[in-house]
């Protein structure tokens, strides 16, 4: 056999056993889209107020939001608080929910808080009310609770209340999903993300994949270019309804 076939067939085959473990890693999902390109803004509320431009039409059309955060990181609450005050008055969300145990939830006026974390059922049964109702209600909760990419969450609740594999759709579903999530800057940050890079047996939360999709999208943005003063930042959409946003 020739030398040039032996590196074209190593190199199929390499090609082929990457592609199956992301596939066996993340799933068949659909690649992230970029909405919001490496860009700096002078507050996280601007930043908020700009994914609400961006995505104006998208947001308006849906009556259900979950609003997605790290628990400790003051600005993405500042972000959310951005986001909301941003909307027309005409599609202000006449409900705002947030999960009693978010440390900072006061950043945020809300009008009703709920123990997610200890009592997930009753919140399954509150958010299916919403839907049915038509409400244009926004919740905010943790980020790792709402994303498709984390193993039995509130998520994935949900959609075994709402879908059933024999008899289909039980619910006309309708929510828009964003989570933001903090960045590493540089390989040596990984080692500190908010949501680990791990998807073998000692990711005990399941949220490893998700940890793994920022850590691809970080290594592409180490060497754009800092603006002092201002705060960078990310959206992409890694989801039909879902979208991923990146800020410290």
């Amino acid at each position: 056999m020739k030398k040039s076939s032996v590196i074209y067939i190593v190199s199929a085959v390499s090609i082929i056993v990457g592609g199956v473990y992301f596939a066996v890693v993340f799933g068949l999902k659909p690649k992230p889209i970029p909405k919001i390109s490496w860009s700096h803004f002078v507050s996280p509320e601007d930043y908020g107020a700009n994914i609400y431009k961006r995505l104006r039409l998208e947001v308006q059309s849906q009556n259900l939001l979950f609003l997605g955060v790290i628990p400790e990181r003051q600005s993405h609450y500042l972000a959310w608080k951005g986001f909301l005050n941003s909307l027309e008055p005409e599609h202000k969300f006449a409900h705002i929910i947030v999960a009693s145990e978010l440390p900072f939830k006061n950043l945020i006026p809300f009008s009703e808080e709920v123990a997610i974390s200890r009592e997930p059922a009753p919140v399954v049964d509150t958010i299916k009310d919403i839907i049915a109702s038509r409400k244009k209600v926004a919740i905010i909760v943790p980020s790792v609770y709402m994303s498709y990419l984390v193993k039995e969450n509130l998520y994935a609740l949900l959609v075994r209340s709402i879908y059933d594999i024999q008899q289909g759709v039980k619910f006309d579903v309708d929510w828009m999903t964003f989570s933001l999530a903090g960045f590493p800057q540089n390989r040596d940050d990984e080692k500190k993300l908010d949501i680990p890079c791990d998807t073998d047996v000692k990711d005990q939360d399941g949220s490893g994949a998700l940890g793994c999709m920022i850590v691809l999208k970080a290594r592409t943005l180490y060497r754009k270019n800092h603006v002092e003063g201002k705060i960078p930042a990310v959206l992409d959409q890694i989801g039909t309804k879902e979208y991923l946003g990146l800020i410290n």
